[in-house]
């Protein structure tokens, strides 16, 4: 049996299964030619291959559901890439050459908006682990 380990919570796995729930994340991650990248907990942002190879991960079915029982937080970029965005090694590639590269893949740009916790004492959002901030 595979040990996961990760910030999902009983509560926030229940939440990610919820069919309305999953269905809109993936409704408003694709479009007809192009997907939004996935990243779990601001940290996961590569699906690893054979040899521990890196590769840009798309926000599908397949994704959401391994990325829902390890991350408490999903997100995903602004940008939609072109499919072929997530067959690109990259562990081999320069951090600019990277940034270049997924720049030339963006096929459409989506208008964001961050909505963050107020922690009085130690600022914007510090309080986001916070389990009482979480059940508001």
């Amino acid at each position: 049996m595979a040990i996961i380990c990760g910030t999902a919570s009983p509560e926030t796995k229940k939440h990610y299964k919820r069919p309305q729930v999953m269905d809109t994340i993936l409704r408003v991650s694709k479009t007809s030619n192009s997907l939004k990248w996935a990243v779990g907990d601001s940290i996961a942002w590569y699906r690893t291959g054979i040899k521990g190879k890196k590769f840009p991960q798309p926000m599908n079915s397949n994704t959401y559901k391994e990325s829902t029982i390890r991350h408490r937080t999903l997100y995903t970029t602004l940008s939609y890439f072109s499919q072929e965005t997530y067959d690109i090694e990259l562990s081999s590639i320069e951090k600019q050459e990277i940034t270049r590269l997924s720049k030339e893949q963006v096929k459409a740009y989506t208008f964001g908006i961050d909505i963050d916790t107020i922690d009085k004492v130690n600022g914007h959002g510090a309080n986001i682990r916070d389990p009482e901030v979480k059940k508001q």
